[in-house]
């Protein structure tokens, strides 16, 4: 990899990880909880996308497509987050609300699950 390319791949990740954080952050803002679900089944979706498109597509990929994934990928990883939701479930459990904090994970899980799956059919359907 040329410095020049080297030096495209690390704006874009630094650029794609910016936004997501930003989204991240205004979603967690205003939709608090809800928010968190939301940032975390779009990084999903966007994960399943990201690996649809490396894995089942056949066509040749341009000399910048690793600077474009690097980029998707930083995003998706700054838009998910799971930490949050530990962090969340430690609150609620502090709080004595041991069944919201038991029903966080599975929901979660669930959706960000079913997001990656779409976003793999998608691509690759």
């Amino acid at each position: 990899m040329s410095a020049g390319m080297f030096a495209l791949v690390v704006t874009l990740a630094t650029v794609g990880a910016a936004v997501g954080v930003a989204l991240r952050f205004l979603l967690d803002q205003r939709l608090g909880t809800w928010g968190v679900l939301t940032a975390n089944t779009a990084a999903s979706f966007l994960a399943g996308v990201v690996t649809g498109v490396t894995v089942w597509t056949s066509s040749p990929s341009p000399v910048w497509a690793p600077a474009v994934l690097t980029a998707g990928v930083a995003f998706v990883l700054a838009l998910g987050t799971f930490s949050t939701v530990a962090a969340d479930a430690a609150e609620h459990v502090l709080d004595g609300r041991v069944g919201k904090a038991l029903l966080l994970w599975p929901l979660h899980l669930l959706c960000g699950m079913a997001a990656a799956t779409l976003g793999v059919l998608l691509v690759a359907g």
